[in-house]
């Protein structure tokens, strides 16, 4: 049943019976708990609401949300009350969408085709069952049990947005015209290095990599802003290895440029393994000849004019990395320690919130000095900046082996699903364009999950799950 069809059967009456029904717990916060408490649940019962009548406004609203939710936060003062709401207001508003969506059969249905719901049930069960032998307090697990489920949450999203050949067609200019308008404010602070230390203010500093600032535009965090264009890199290049689009070339061009001009090593190999992809997905001999043509030309640019900038990046990460401490940088000290408390635990964790998540340094884990690391720069109770800075560790030690082995087959799985899809050259050339975008993301998220949070950041997740989920829910529903 389409989505439309499902907004048209709701009456009035049923409705009403929604309303009412989320007033009641409003309504008790109000009086209980706390003004903020019933402010997120007015947001949550307002999008609920929403969703079920305009599902695509509402995810059309929630991503719109997230590109801008920096901006909102500087807005409103940076380190403001109002500007700790709005940084905390993604999660209330995912789980109000993902919720409704998840109301809808069809998306329901999506979680069951090869049986992708049984590698994420396998890492909620041995992250429950560790956390069990190793309690910790509720807000926080609930904290991190929420960051956790996002690639779920907007996998849902995705799988409740089907598209037709037509309409993807005619989305997919404006998208990327979006997207990358928002890549090139980075531009403006560049050419005027001034504005971008008055535009963050208190909240964050501008960033210099082999002596030159590092691009980042309106987010907060320059790995954010390297992200987006690595996503907008593969949804352009993708378009047009698809299409043939001289529009789509310029965008990716663009897309490659910002992503070089961040300076971020991870970012930077991510787009060189799509290249790398791409040459051996391309089935059509038009598309596969653009994706030669294309890496030829970026491999001409690396070895002449990028290559002084590449290969202080490399000595860099040979100073940082090349050490044979495992303690030498806090990156190598979460990676070296979960491997050790996956052998202490084996084959579980030490459980939600207790290693190498956000919670787990919102309420200060007592695993890390238990593992001697409370005593580092960037992990230390003083300084806990560089606790959240990698994505793997945090799987491997509060999940143990159990979970990581679980984690990397779902996105085996979808990667899997889309590469098949890729080389079987499908029917029409939007459901070879979703199959190959895809699988793109899927790759440069992967790379970029090495050294970030990725998949637990709301944006992040969001440009890499939700066209995984559209795709997913049009080869299954073909």
């Amino acid at each position: 049943m389409r989505l439309e069809a499902t907004a048209r059967n709701l009456t009035p009456g049923r409705v009403g019976l929604l309303v009412g029904l989320l007033a009641v717990p409003l309504g008790l916060a109000s009086v209980m708990l706390s003004p903020l408490a019933a402010a997120a649940l007015l947001v949550a019962g307002i999008s609920a609401v929403f969703v079920v009548l305009y599902p695509r406004a509402e995810t059309t609203l929630l991503l719109l949300f997230l590109v801008m939710q920096d901006p909102l936060q500087i807005l409103v003062g940076g380190v403001s009350p109002a500007a700790l709401y709005i940084k905390r207001a993604d999660e209330f508003f995912i789980l109000a969408v993902a919720a409704g969506c998840l109301c809808l059969p069809a998306v329901r249905h999506c979680f069951v085709q090869r049986r992708l719901y049984l590698p994420m049930a396998l890492c909620y069960a041995g992250l429950l069952a560790s956390t069990l032998l190793a309690p910790r307090p509720f807000v926080t697990v609930a904290i991190d049990a929420v960051l956790f489920s996002k690639p779920l949450l907007m996998l849902a999203i995705g799988f409740s947005l089907a598209t037709a050949s037509a309409s993807l067609e005619r989305l997919l200019p404006r998208v990327l015209a979006l997207l990358t308008s928002v890549l090139l404010t980075s531009l403006v602070f560049i050419w005027m290095p001034e504005l971008q230390s008055q535009y963050l203010g208190q909240v964050s500093r501008v960033g210099e990599r082999v002596g030159m600032q590092v691009a980042q535009g309106i987010f907060i965090n320059p790995g954010t802003y390297a992200f987006f264009a690595v996503a907008t890199f593969c949804i352009a290049y993708a378009a047009y290895l698809t299409y043939s689009r001289t529009s789509y070339l310029v965008y990716a061009g663009i897309a490659a440029a910002c992503v070089v001009i961040t300076w971020r090593r991870k970012s930077i190999l991510a787009v060189a393994l799509v290249f790398a992809v791409s040459l051996l997905a391309a089935r059509a001999r038009g598309s596969r000849q653009r994706a030669w043509l294309l890496s030829g030309v970026a491999l001409l640019l690396v070895v002449t004019i990028l290559a002084p900038y590449l290969q202080a990046l490399t000595s860099k990460t040979i100073e940082e990395y090349g050490s044979s401490d495992p303690y030498a940088t806090s990156r190598s000290a979460l990676y070296y320690t979960s491997m050790r408390i996956a052998r202490d635990h084996f084959p579980l964790g030490s459980g939600f919130a207790s290693f190498g998540s956000h919670a787990s340094r919102l309420d200060y884990s007592p695993v890390y000095r238990e593992y001697g690391l409370s005593g580092l720069y960037g992990l230390s109770p003083m300084s806990p900046f560089h606790i959240a800075d990698t994505f793997w560790p945090m799987v491997l030690g509060q999940g143990g082996v159990l979970v990581l082995l679980a984690y990397l087959a779902f996105l085996f799985l979808l990667g899997n699903t889309a590469l098949h899809s890729v080389l079987a050259a499908p029917a029409s050339r939007a459901r070879a364009y979703l199959a190959l975008v895809s699988l793109l993301l899927l790759v440069g998220a992967f790379v970029e999950s090495m050294a970030s949070q990725l998949y637990n950041s709301s944006l992040q997740a969001a440009l890499l799950f939700v066209p995984v989920g559209i795709y997913w829910r049009d080869r299954f529903d073909s």
